[in-house]
């Protein structure tokens, strides 16, 4: 997951907006967004793991300078008073919170920019929802690949049985690797490297998906 969360928090970097980056997941199925995820995980667990990750990994899971500053200043998520990059109350979301735009160094806001304090913040053009889909399901794509590579796990059917069960990957699509695997393999290519990412060498193994 933290590939997908990674990349999400970059986008929100880049001036997208919170509920637009979670609207455009949760368009394609799966069960919250990957921003309201890193609050219901909590702010904290999302930077240690990322901090081990990048450690072990690489640069590919270093998160955003944004979320150790939120750690420091206690903006964790959902389970606490001050929330994280939304607002809680009961533990439902009660909204943006604009609190921390400033730490983000983006503009949360939804209201017209005539209108916004943080007119100065980074603020960009909505992304269309399937750039932001490939944006934070490609890394994870690349990364799931890199696994059967490797060898950590066997079969390709794992791997998707894993991301249905494991992580709520919409079932309607069968699985992230079934997924990719409906799209021309030129293209895939293509779309993984519009990302600055290197295509793995072995999508052929998205061919046992073939119907």
């Amino acid at each position: 997951l933290m590939p997908y969360m990674t990349a999400a928090l970059e986008l929100l970097a880049a001036g997208q907006k919170p509920r637009h980056i979670d609207g455009a997941l949760m368009a394609f199925g799966m069960p919250m967004g990957p921003i309201e995820l890193a609050d219901y995980v909590g702010l904290d667990i999302c930077l240690e793991v990322g901090r081990y990750l990048e450690k072990t990994l690489g640069d590919r899971f270093a998160l955003p300078a944004f979320v150790p500053t939120m750690v420091e200043r206690g903006y964790l998520g959902r389970k606490c008073e001050k929330g994280g990059f939304y607002r809680y109350e009961r533990g439902r979301i009660a909204g943006i919170n604009e609190a921390i735009a400033r730490l983000v160094g983006a503009s949360f806001s939804e209201k017209p920019r005539e209108f916004d304090a943080n007119i100065d913040l980074e603020d960009a053009a909505p992304m269309e929802d399937a750039a932001i889909q490939d944006r934070c399901l490609l890394p994870m794509l690349v990364e799931a690949l890199g696994c059967l590579k490797e060898g950590i796990v066997k079969e390709p059917s794992h791997l998707d049985a894993a991301f249905v069960f494991g992580i709520g990957f919409p079932p309607f699509r069968g699985g992230l690797l079934r997924h990719f695997a409906s799209v021309p393999r030129e293209q895939l290519i293509q779309r993984i490297e519009a990302l600055g990412l290197e295509a793995p060498t072995n999508l052929k193994v998205l061919d046992a998906f073939a119907d």
